[in-house]
């Protein structure tokens, strides 16, 4: 014996004119499968009876096409420009300030391979310049941060 299809219960439940009741009722009387998938049907269209129907506003695609070109027109706004310029400028002249340049070229052309040599030398004053390094990655690690969530937010195009 075949089965109802998914189209045949649904149409039963939804339109009965539209199908041989009688047939449908007797199929249905015969086979517990049946049963069980028209009895899941009417759960789900009782769930989605309960459900409240979304409205979308009056022309909602023309107001979402209109903002999309706007956020696609966007240009950089002046203050955005200034405050990426003074962060470059201030981290430069933070990095030209702290850092004795003489004592890392000094180092450099003094390094050896041996680790402990390496080592001794960074207790020795090469270690605050290394950390004042790390600590300018990181300072541009957040700004780079902070750029990409304004762009995120479309203030940044």
């Amino acid at each position: 014996m075949s089965h109802l299809t998914d189209d045949e219960i649904q149409e039963y439940l939804d339109s009965p004119e539209a199908v041989n009741v009688q047939t449908v009722q007797t199929h249905l009387h015969n086979c517990q499968q049946c049963r069980q998938q028209l009895t899941l049907y009417r759960q789900v269209f009782s769930v989605l009876i309960e459900e409240p129907e979304t409205v979308v506003p009056y022309n909602f695609a023309g107001q979402i096409t209109e903002r999309l070109m706007a956020l696609q027109n966007k240009k950089y706004h002046k203050w955005e420009l200034l405050l990426l310029l003074f962060s470059i400028i201030q981290g430069i002249a933070l990095t030209i300030y702290f850092v004795d340049f003489g004592k890392i070229i000094f180092y450099l052309s003094r390094l050896q391979t041996n680790f402990f040599t390496v080592f001794h030398k960074a207790n020795a004053g090469f270690l605050p310049i290394l950390f004042f390094a790390v600590i300018i990655v990181i300072f541009y690690g957040f700004l780079e941060k902070i750029l990409n969530r304004l762009k995120g937010s479309h203030l940044l195009c």
